[in-house]
């Protein structure tokens, strides 16, 4: 799970595209201070469509449930080995 599958779980059930309408100011502002692009509205649509494709789109309850049971599995194989 990368930052923007996180992104898009720090929206609650509005997923990335609440996060990008109410959070991402705050996020451009440190991304603005690492010479990241300019998170313009084309772009916001672009990450929200990827995101989207990128989970099947899930809703974010079933991406967190699938990333719980993931790292249950990880913690499992760390134990068993």
């Amino acid at each position: 799970m990368g930052p923007h599958t996180t992104f898009h779980l720090a929206g609650g059930e509005g997923g990335m595209a609440h996060f990008m309408d109410h959070l991402m100011p705050a996020v451009t502002g440190w991304r603005e201070s690492l010479g990241e692009p300019e998170v313009t509205s084309e772009l916001q649509a672009k990450l929200i469509a990827g995101v989207a494709d990128a989970t099947g789109g899930a809703g974010t309850r079933e991406v967190a449930r699938r990333r719980d049971a993931a790292l249950a599995r990880l913690l499992a194989a760390r134990t068993a080995g």
